[in-house]
C-alpha cells in the first residue's frame, strides 16, 4: 500500500542514517522505496532540500515529494528546487490521495527549526518496520496513505459542469427566441470549460497509469536480479500493486466513459 511517510529527526545528521535504513528495508524487500528527500528546517521557517532521489527511479514519485516540501516550507521555495511544474502535479497528487492540513500540522508540530527528515513514497505492508527502524535513531513518523480515490476534486467539477450543461439546455428548449442567443453563448461557454476539465482528468490519469508502469517496472527488475524468499516477495508485491492500480484506473475510465459531455 503506496504511503507518503515524514520522518524528523534530531539531530540532523540523523536523517541520512533514517534514509540508509529505509534503503536497507528495501533491499530487503520489507518496502519498495519509490523516492526520497532530505530536508533540513531552516531558522527562517522554510524547508532547505539536502538531497532528492528516485530511489526505484520513479520519475513521478518525485512531484508528491515536491508538493508536500513546499507545503510545510512555502511553495516558492520547493518550486525553485523541484520546478513549477513538478509543484503543481504534486500538489493536484496529493489532493488526489486526500492529503490534508491535519497531516501537515502534526508535521509541522515536530518539525521545528534544527531539526531533519526524511520524506519519502513507500509501499509497505504493515508499519513496524519502518517505525521500527527509526524510532531506534531517536526519531518518529508520520504517514498517510496515498489512497487514490476515484471522489477527487476535478471529477466533482466535471459533474457539477454536466449538470448545469442539463440545466441550460432544458432552458434552452422552452426558452423565448430572444433568450436563445445569451442560453447558447452560456452553454457553448460551459461546454467549452467541460473539455478542458475533461481533458485535464484524462491526462492525469495517464500520469498516473505511467507512474504505475515505472513502479511495476523497477519492481521487476528487482525481482528479475533476486532469487528465492526475496524473490517470492518481491513478486507477491507486484502482484498487490497491480491490483491496486488497476482498480483504481478501473474506477476512473469507468467515470470518464460514463459520459465524455454534457450533450
Amino acid at each position: 500500500m503506496d504511503r507518503m511517510i515524514v520522518a524528523v529527526f534530531d539531530p540532523l545528521t540523523r536523517a541520512v542514517d533514517g534514509q540508509y535504513a529505509l534503503r536497507r528495508l528495501d533491499a530487503a524487500s520489507t518496502i519498495a522505496l519509490y523516492a526520497s528527500a532530505l530536508i533540513d528546517k531552516a531558522a527562517d521557517g522554510g524547508v532547505e532540500i539536502r538531497q532528492q532521489s528516485r530511489d526505484a527511479g520513479v520519475e513521478t514519485s518525485d512531484s508528491a515529494i515536491a508538493a508536500i516540501i513546499g507545503l510545510l516550507g512555502g511553495p516558492i521555495r520547493a518550486a525553485l528546487d523541484a520546478g513549477a511544474g513538478d509543484l503543481l502535479g504534486g500538489l493536484l497528487e496529493l489532493d488526489t490521495a486526500r492529503i490534508g492540513a491535519d497531516f501537515l500540522d502534526d508535521i509541522g508540530s515536530v518539525l521545528t527549526p534544527g531539526r531533519s527528515a526524511v520524506v519519502a513514497v513507500i509501499d509497505e505492508e504493515c508499519t513496524a518496520p519502518v517505525d521500527d527502524a527509526v524510532a531506534a535513531l531517536g526519531g518518529l513518523v508520520f504517514r498517510r496513505t496515498l489512497t487514490y480515490d476515484s471522489e477527487t476534486q476535478a471529477q466533482r467539477s466535471i459533474d457539477a459542469l454536466k449538470g448545469e450543461l442539463a440545466l441550460l439546455k432544458a432552458e434552452l428548449a422552452i426558452a423565448a427566441p430572444e433568450r436563445h442567443q445569451p442560453l447558447q453563448a452560456r452553454i457553448d461557454s460551459a461546454e467549452a470549460r467541460l473539455a478542458r476539465e475533461l481533458a485535464d482528468s484524462k491526462a492525469h490519469r495517464e500520469a498516473i497509469r505511467r507512474q504505475a508502469d515505472a513502479r511495476l517496472g523497477a519492481l521487476r527488475a528487482k525481482a528479475g536480479q533476486s532469487t528465492g524468499d526475496l524473490k517470492a516477495k518481491q513478486e507477491q508485491r507486484i502482484v498487490a500493486v497491480e491490483r491496486a492500480y488497476g482498480e483504481w484506473l478501473d474506477r476512473m475510465d469507468g467515470r470518464a466513459e460514463g459520459g465524455s459531455s454534457g450533450r
